[in-house]
């Protein structure tokens, strides 16, 4: 497992995730289930690797690399 965040990715993904903490605890109106929703942020943040990113990275690479054609063509090259 590398690290696919950056240091500002982190940065941010660590303020959302006590600012939704932090709201929760002050308003009395805010759903306390929000706080379930900053963990992912904050713990991807701490183990600075987002398993959403990394299999959006390889999917995007792997598109790339090889084009998605219809079953019964041929890649056209100019």
């Amino acid at each position: 497992m590398t690290n696919n965040l950056s240091i500002l990715n982190r940065t941010i993904r660590l303020i959302t995730g006590f600012s939704i903490i932090g709201a929760v605890l002050s308003l009395e109106q805010m759903p306390t289930w929000l706080i379930l929703l900053s963990i992912y942020p904050i713990f991807t943040a701490i183990i600075n690797w987002d398993p959403f990113y990394a299999i959006y990275k390889m999917l995007n690479v792997q598109s790339k690399t090889t084009p998605i054609l219809p079953r019964g063509t041929r890649s056209v090259s100019a």
